[in-house]
């Protein structure tokens, strides 16, 4: 029988806090600077696709090891991914263009 949580709001503050620290930490090892990780929102708007899918497998990971030893902490973690996943629909990356045709390179005779 699966049970209904009801986080104590300061609990779950925390955990978000505590998350959203791990976010930004990868963010900025990714190279985001500080203007792109004023907060949560643009710290996820402004993330490459490969940043992106570091945080979502982190997020899952954590989701996966808490999820009975720290039912709070698993209770954020997929409240921060339904949000990351929300942000990032609405703010799709650019995807890159393939290379042009490779030009020979010219020799002088």
């Amino acid at each position: 029988m699966t049970q209904l949580l009801r986080p104590n709001p300061s609990d779950f503050q925390r955990c978000v806090r505590f998350l959203c620290g791990m976010i930004e930490s990868i963010a900025m090892r990714a190279g985001l600077s500080d203007v792109d990780c004023r907060d949560l929102q643009w710290s996820l708007a402004a993330m490459p696709p490969a940043v992106r899918d570091r945080v979502r497998l982190m997020l899952i990971g954590i989701e996966i090891q808490t999820e009975h030893a720290e039912p709070v902490l698993a209770f954020a973690t997929r409240y921060l991914l339904i949000l990351a996943q929300d942000i990032w629909d609405a703010t799709p990356q650019p995807t890159m263009s393939a290379p042009g045709p490779l030009q020979p390179k010219r020799t002088i005779n």
